[in-house]
């Protein structure tokens, strides 16, 4: 499984940024194809032994490289990324990583 974590700096408005968020962005993000698995951090975020503020975390999940890569540049999922500068004022950073269960 491969994961993309989008981490949210502080924005300038967070109130703003909540409504937006929820009323505009997520129903983007869940249009994206090949979309497995969505999931947003609620509440304080914090950061163990310190280290610079995150206001919001977004978890996307894909069965493999290919499907977040056909997703990510699919119509859907470059409006999503475009979005971003809309509510973002905090910036903001994605990281891709292949996730593995490390229970079994």
């Amino acid at each position: 499984m491969y994961q993309i974590i989008v981490l949210y700096g502080v924005p300038t408005d967070s109130e703003a940024f909540d409504q937006y968020y929820k009323d505009v962005h997520i129903p983007l993000v869940q249009k994206m194809p090949h979309l497995k698995s969505f999931s947003v951090s609620e509440g304080p975020i914090t950061i163990i032994g310190g280290g610079g503020p995150y206001y919001r975390i977004a978890l996307l999940g894909y069965e493999d490289l290919k499907s977040l890569e056909d997703s990510q540049y699919s119509s859907e999922g470059m409006k999503a990324s475009m979005d971003a500068a809309n509510f973002a004022t905090g910036g903001m950073t994605a990281l891709v990583m292949e996730v593995k269960d490390s229970l079994q």
